[in-house]
C-alpha cells in the first residue's frame, strides 16, 4: 500500500497507524498494529512479507505527528 500525506501543511500527517484486514467486512485481522510514518510529504510504502487475499482494509489513525486532535490524508493507494 501506499500512503501520501496532506501536502499543503504538516499538520494531519499520520504518526502511528493500525491497519486491519477482512475478506468479509465483519472479521478482521490486525496486519500492522502501531506502524509508523517519516514526518515528511513524500509517499510513503506499507510493505507485507506475503501475500494477503482480502476484501476490505481499515486504516486508523493513532497518533498525529503534532499530537493533534485529527489527522487527514491525501490518498492511500493499493498496490496490486
Amino acid at each position: 500500500m501506499e500512503y501520501t500525506p496532506r501536502q499543503d501543511r504538516s499538520n494531519g500527517r499520520v504518526a502511528l497507524y493500525n491497519l486491519e484486514v477482512s475478506k468479509d467486512g465483519e472479521n478482521w485481522t490486525k496486519v500492522i498494529e502501531k506502524g509508523s510514518f517519516k514526518n515528511n510529504a513524500r509517499r510513503q510504502e506499507i510493505l507485507f512479507n506475503q501475500e494477503i487475499d482480502i476484501r476490505y482494509f481499515r486504516f486508523t489513525s493513532l497518533k498525529e505527528v503534532n499530537s493533534g486532535f485529527y489527522s487527514s490524508i491525501s490518498e492511500i493507494s493499493v498496490i496490486l
